[in-house]
């Protein structure tokens, strides 16, 4: 298909529209808590409506970072830097990257019925340390989750990463002012919460056997920018905002 005719069909499938990234805050941009935060607490927060998950026996500071892909209008990223290492991450130990989608926002999906629709997920991420990532979606009573991989091939070099989760038409995902879903980027993850990919899993589990250990060695950093979870299975160029907006 030419870029037109894949254009026109986005367009007349409504996902090529404004308003259609569902992540907050994807370019990095906004930081009014503050723009470093060394070895956060578990279950707090660093950039605006970036959330953190820390609990291990090492340690790694947040930052706020100009550290960008080029030519892709982004002026700002989320740089995770290992400062402490744990080389063994036990079993119910981990180390994330969430956002917390309002229930509100999310029942545009459509989750928990017949027709729930499929995402699509696109962000740019570098590190220096190459591997399998995983990425999840789980709902606010965590006995719904879906695991997807990611590779990232080439140490030290943005990769702009895509994949798409289909929906799930069991469990429930709440329509309020609540956690309607959790998206979530593992960087170091423990067996107890180890799953199956490709799949909704019914319990609480965010990452497969093959996810890295971003923990094993100071040198570690890493860093993303440009997050987008759009309605559909092609994705789309990042939905820039004005930041007055964000």
């Amino acid at each position: 298909m030419s870029k037109a005719a894949e254009l026109a069909a986005l367009i007349g499938s409504g996902q090529a529209q404004g308003n259609r990234n569902l992540i907050i805050n994807g370019a990095m941009n906004v930081a009014q808590r503050g723009t470093s935060f060394a070895d956060p607490s578990d279950n707090t927060y660093s950039l605006d409506r970036m959330h953190i998950f820390n609990s291990n026996d090492g340690a790694f500071t947040v930052t706020q970072d100009t550290t960008v892909p080029s030519g892709e209008g982004f002026y700002k990223s989320i740089k995770f830097d290992c400062t402490t290492a744990d080389g063994t991450i036990a079993a119910g130990q981990y180390a994330t990257l969430s956002q917390r989608i309002e229930g509100l926002n999310n029942t545009v999906l459509g989750y928990g019925a017949s027709g729930a629709k499929s995402i699509v997920v696109s962000f740019y991420a570098k590190s220096n340390l190459t591997g399998t990532f995983c990425y999840s979606v789980r709902n606010s009573a965590t006995n719904r989750a879906y695991i997807k991989e990611f590779s990232l091939s080439s140490a030290n070099t943005w990769e702009r990463i895509s994949f798409t989760i289909t929906g799930d038409t069991s469990g429930t995902w709440l329509a309020t002012n609540g956690i309607g879903s959790n998206h979530q980027i593992s960087l170091s993850m423990g067996s107890t919460y180890h799953g199956t990919a490709n799949q909704w899993n019914s319990s609480n589990v965010v990452a497969t056997s093959n996810q890295v250990n971003f923990l094993s060695s100071t040198d570690n950093n890493f860093f993303l920018t440009g997050w987008q979870v759009e309605i559909g299975d092609v994705a789309t160029p990042f939905e820039h905002e004005d930041f007055g907006t964000t």
